[in-house]
């Protein structure tokens, strides 16, 4: 068996499909068969992150008897390099000081702990993401508020960068 990954959108999620080929399979496959998406689509709906499927006709066998019957596995992909690639765009082009400051914090986590934890970002973390991210292990509500602060940085970056890319297009 020859093993094939591909990767889809599906319902707001990266989903990885790898594909178990017969060894005679000489077609190249560039998106996952839609009869293979339908084998998942129900499951990812009911939040289901992983699972398999056995001797699925591809598109071509199901529609025209040619082709090739699949098997493989497939998983929502937890750590989406996509996420942390547009972090690293904000992080290295446009992370500021100033804007990530004291005010932000609280405006996302209340005056007392929105004050701790910027202070605990400048002072202790030293502005390390990695570090910041190590201070909310054991309580991830405050991290995904961290997380939420962090992309709607990256958001307002990108739609700058969007619209300075527009304005040069129309010069």
């Amino acid at each position: 068996m020859k093993n094939h990954n591909l990767y889809m959108t599906c319902l707001g999620h990266n989903v990885e499909v790898s594909l178990d080929l017969p060894e005679n399979c000489r077609k190249t496959y560039d998106h996952i068969p839609c009869t293979v998406v339908n084998e998942f689509l129900e499951a990812v709906e009911c939040g289901v992150r992983k699972g398999t499927f056995a001797n699925v006709p591809d598109d071509e066998m199901s529609t025209i008897g040619e082709g090739y019957s699949l098997s493989g596995s497939w998983r929502i992909v937890s750590f989406d390099y996509g996420i942390l690639s547009r972090v690293m765009m904000w992080w290295n082009n446009d992370y500021c000081a100033e804007e990530f400051d004291r005010e932000l914090f609280i405006r996302y986590f209340g005056q007392e702990a929105g004050c701790e934890y910027h202070d605990r970002w400048v002072n202790h973390c030293k502005e390390n993401l990695l570090d910041m991210f190590g201070t909310f292990v054991s309580d991830y509500e405050a991290g995904q508020l961290f997380c939420n602060m962090i992309m709607e940085q990256v958001e307002q970056y990108e739609n700058n960068e969007s619209q300075t890319k527009k304005n040069h297009e129309k010069e």
